[in-house]
């Protein structure tokens, strides 16, 4: 039978006010090493029970993708958070393939209740249950992240010839970042389903690329704009990126610059919602040896104290991730 994996989502959109008191979690860990791709932090402890469940889908009616030979369904739920409680905890599961695969489609349902979602595939042994850990505690970008997911729900998927190999009986490494900032008890839950194809040596293998600006200190009641260049590995095709702040950022965009100085950038993701930015997926476009991308964050700080770049809902953040496909 196939084992159990876990994903979660926490809505902050409407309530993050409340948890000014709140313990921070440990934001020097994360910039001595995130931009290394070695990431360490802590969580408070979740105090939650889950009850898992997880199924197995013949290939969806209405798939347009007709290399997809079955789907994988996983789910948590309901986990019970208490009120003004915030953690990160991960969980590594056997998604219960019987044979390798080629991942072809990542999608996900997140309910009220998280942060965010990174799902990572791992050759760690399975977990018994969701414990206490610490940012990208599945390993940075190119360690076979599958999605990191922040909105109720969305799609990953991957371009004609390309598709992500997994094993016979794959680890998958979970982890959710969530916040019950209301006042009352919060039963959260989410699946994450996965297409499969027919194991190929011929799909190429897509990467992720993390990245973006720590340099985050707001005064309270100031705004502020940050802007920063990345390069990505010439010949790469990309084709889906996003951005990523906490409460505080008003808008966020990502553009391609075709080379320095680029006076007609292309805008690749245009985002207003900080609880709700969209993955922009196009046409995977080829980058030129010259080429960066553009990320872009502007902060309104509504509070009454500094805001620096953190991982409690109570910092900033200023992230962009590219999906792409190496040449």
């Amino acid at each position: 039978p196939a084992h159990t994996a876990t994903a979660a989502r926490l809505d902050l959109r409407d309530s993050v006010a409340p948890v000014r008191s709140r313990t921070r979690m440990r934001r020097a860990a994360l910039l001595a090493t995130l931009f290394g791709g070695l990431v360490a932090g802590c969580a408070d402890d979740p105090r939650a029970t889950p009850a898992t469940d997880a199924g197995v889908d013949g290939p969806p009616a209405d798939a347009p993708d007709q290399t997809v030979v079955e789907s994988r369904r996983v789910q948590i739920g309901p986990l019970t958070i208490g009120p003004g409680q915030e953690a990160t905890v991960c969980q590594v599961v056997d998604l219960g393939n019987t044979v390798p695969r080629m991942v072809r489609t990542v999608r996900s349902e997140l309910t009220g209740g998280t942060h965010h979602v990174i799902a990572t595939l791992t050759t760690e042994a399975p977990t018994a249950t969701p414990t206490p850990c610490g940012a990208f505690a599945g390993g940075g970008p190119g360690n076979g992240i599958l999605t990191i997911a922040q909105q109720p729900t969305a799609a990953l998927a991957y371009p004609d010839g390309a598709g992500l190999p997994i094993t016979a009986h794959q680890s998958v490494h979970l982890e959710m970042h969530y916040l019950n900032a209301g006042d009352q008890p919060l039963a959260i839950g989410g699946t994450v389903t996965l297409d499969l194809a027919d194991a190929n040596a011929a799909l190429a293998p897509v990467a992720l690329t993390f990245t973006g600006n720590g340099a985050i200190s707001i005064p309270a009641h100031t705004t502020a704009h940050l802007t920063s260049e990345h390069a990505l590995p010439a010949g790469t095709r990309l084709f889906a990126t996003t951005a990523h702040t906490h409460q505080w950022g008003r808008h966020a965009t990502v553009e391609l610059l075709r080379s320095a100085g680029d006076p007609s950038p292309l805008v690749l993701h245009d985002s207003t919602d900080w609880a709700d930015r969209p993955l922009d997926q196009f046409a995977p476009i080829t980058i030129g040896p010259d080429a960066r991308l553009r990320l872009t964050c502007d902060f309104d700080n509504q509070s009454d104290q500094t805001v620096n770049f953190g991982l409690s809902a109570e910092d900033e953040m200023c992230f962009l991730w590219a999906h792409h496909v190496p040449q």
